[in-house]
């Protein structure tokens, strides 16, 4: 493949005595990623390596400098406190606790929504403070992204391919309606080892309990980029979409939110992957050059960064130690991603670029 595979799109959650060293990798994130790729395995003692399965030129080399900079601007030191004082381990604590109690149907979405209504409470007015103007509904879907970010242990798993038939032979669990969200809510939290398409799955279930309209959205680009100068093929990337009333005039709108990374983007209506639902396109209105599309939205305050927890140099050099595919490089291919949008000539493996999973089975799920 020409870019970093993205088809597993998870991490491994570290612990925070991983953060004891001193503050200066803050301050040096960029830096892990500067020197040259190669293909030796393993890890070296400078604390500078690249995957093996990645692409130098095309994952970092040919993205422009100042979206470089802009990818690695949550890692501070303000950030991080932020994320570990709300968020890290939280949900990986609830989901315990909902364990040893044996919690499930309706007692386990009550249990949920509790749980997400106090976050929600204790952490609106900073996220209001940092992106102003947007509803409740944009501020619990950021509360569910960083509630996810690093729940799950990096790890190739088949469970959202099982329940949507994607599986040969397998059973098409979840559209013969055979999981209710409280169901699947249960096992996603028992689940140890994901990727991406798990993650975006906890947070679309996640959302629809709490009464939120989340569409999970998958991404397969492959296609010539302005950027690189070159054919660019991203794999599968799955994340997903809030649906949202303007606060202005009421009209549809769209939150991207990308929990394997810790971003999330406003860019407004998204008619071209929502027809019918939305007028007009944040993404394609951004500028009228598609490479341009990313740094566009970020100046105009539309990309929405936090903490990387996966990102942070002690916890990428302990992933790269321990042979295991390094998802920081992800929040780099986010350039190509809205480069390629809605849907260039080419798509990977015949998968429209970018497609909403607007089926009934996903959209209107029975609680319990």
């Amino acid at each position: 493949m020409k870019i970093y595979r993205l088809v597993a799109g998870l991490f491994i959650a570290l612990g925070v005595h991983s953060l004891s060293h001193a503050q200066t990798p803050f301050d040096n994130v960029l830096l892990q990623y500067t020197a040259a790729w190669n293909y030796q395995s393993g890890y070296r003692t400078d604390g500078v390596q690249w995957d093996p399965m990645a692409d130098y030129q095309v994952t970092f080399q040919l993205i422009p400098q100042n979206i470089r900079n802009y990818v690695v601007s949550a890692n501070t030191l303000t950030q991080f406190n932020f994320y570990s004082t709300n968020f890290q381990g939280k949900l990986r604590a609830f989901a315990q606790r909902a364990q040893s109690q044996a919690l499930a149907g309706k007692p386990l979405l009550d249990a949920t929504t509790s749980f997400l209504d106090a976050t929600f409470t204790r952490v609106k007015p900073q996220l209001a403070q940092m992106y102003p103007g947007y509803p409740d509904d944009v501020y619990k879907a950021l509360v569910i992204q960083n509630l996810s970010h690093g729940i799950y242990v990096y790890g190739t798993s088949l469970y959202y391919e099982t329940i949507t038939g994607q599986v040969t032979g397998s059973s098409p669990i979840l559209q013969n309606g055979q999981l209710t969200v409280a169901q699947e809510l249960e096992s996603l939290l028992e689940l140890t080892t994901a990727d991406c398409g798990e993650l975006a799955e906890l947070d679309r279930v996640l959302g629809h309990a709490w009464g939120l309209d989340m569409r999970y959205v998958g991404i397969a680009p492959d296609y010539w980029s302005s950027i690189a100068q070159e054919r660019v093929q991203a794999g599968i990337h799955a994340i997903d979409a809030l649906v949202y009333a303007s606060p202005v005039n009421g009209a549809k709108q769209a939150l991207l939110i990308d929990s394997l990374t810790n971003m999330a983007a406003a860019p407004g209506p998204l008619s071209a992957i929502f027809p019918g639902e939305m007028v007009g396109d944040g993404i394609i209105a951004a500028t009228a050059r598609a490479s341009d599309r990313y740094m566009a939205l970020a100046s105009a305050g539309r990309i929405m960064p936090f903490f990387d927890y996966f990102m942070h140099p002690p916890v990428r050099s302990g992933y790269l130690k321990s042979s295991i595919t390094d998802a920081s490089l992800i929040k780099f291919m986010y350039s190509y991603y809205f480069e390629a949008y809605p849907n260039p000539a080419q798509s990977y493996l015949n998968y429209p670029a970018w497609q909403v999973n607007s089926a009934s089975w996903s959209t209107q799920q029975p609680l319990y």
